[in-house]
């Protein structure tokens, strides 16, 4: 008599079995058909994860200029597999914007001056963007507590808008400050103010709050936390001196 079971084998990946004729690991959802790596398929990989539809950062980036809320609220209430990572997101552009600006040469933080807070934040501008992070989530999380949007699903929104905000300031804020050094107040304070609006947009998708009261408290976290890094920074300059 001939069998009717199908032979099973077992995933690379997590080292559970799954059937010959299915295409994903039920277990990890890795896929079966793994080959022995070529410079063909990385570089397929490569482009894939790049241009290919919404969990490519072209892709994320599209969406997120308008949609950040809606993007942010699809992530948290499940919608993951076809999403690009906010925390991912952030990490890939803010990597991408260290080496942008240094090849620009652009002095973003006027560090030229002598100032050693400047130069503290030149030198360690992607701990800067990290740590703005956890800050707006936190006073994102206070402001809308009464719509039960808790910290780590405010840390989804600051990921998203973090990540933006650096494609912003990649696209915009760069090529003015190369162009228009003089005018390197006027451009931060614009550019401060337009992510503030951003990302009041952002809350009001993300919350569902489409009120007056819900785009003002979306502004909110972003002054906050300028307060708090300017703060900061006037103390770290006077700790300086008085150690010095």
């Amino acid at each position: 008599m001939q069998s009717t079971q199908t032979a099973t084998r077992t995933c690379l990946n997590c080292s559970a079995p799954y059937e010959q004729d299915q295409s994903f690991c039920p277990s990890c959802g890795q896929s079966t058909h793994v080959h022995r790596l070529t410079v063909g398929h990385i570089l397929h990989e490569f482009f894939h994860a790049i241009f290919h539809t919404d969990t490519s950062i072209f892709g994320i980036i599209k969406h997120l200029m308008v949609r950040p809320g809606y993007i942010a609220r699809a992530y948290v209430d499940g919608k993951r597999k076809s999403l690009y990572n906010p925390f991912n997101f952030l990490v890939v552009l803010v990597a991408l914007s260290i080496l942008i600006i240094n090849l620009s040469g652009v002095d973003v933080f006027q560090a030229r001056n002598g100032n050693p807070v400047a130069n503290l934040m030149t030198k360690h501008f992607n701990l800067v963007i990290f740590f703005t992070v956890p800050l707006t989530a936190l006073y994102t999380s206070l402001l809308f507590k009464k719509q039960e949007v808790n910290f780590a699903e405010a840390a989804v929104l600051a990921c998203y808008t973090a990540g933006e905000r650096t494609v912003f300031f990649l696209v915009l804020v760069i090529p003015l400050m190369k162009f228009f050094p003089e005018h390197h107040l006027a451009i931060i304070w614009s550019y401060l103010w337009l992510y503030a609006l951003y990302f009041a947009m952002a809350c009001v998708q993300f919350t569902g709050q489409r009120t007056v009261l819900g785009f003002f408290k979306g502004i909110l976290p972003t002054i906050f936390l300028q307060i708090t890094l300017y703060l900061l920074i006037f103390l770290s300059i006077y700790l300086y001196h008085v150690l010095k």
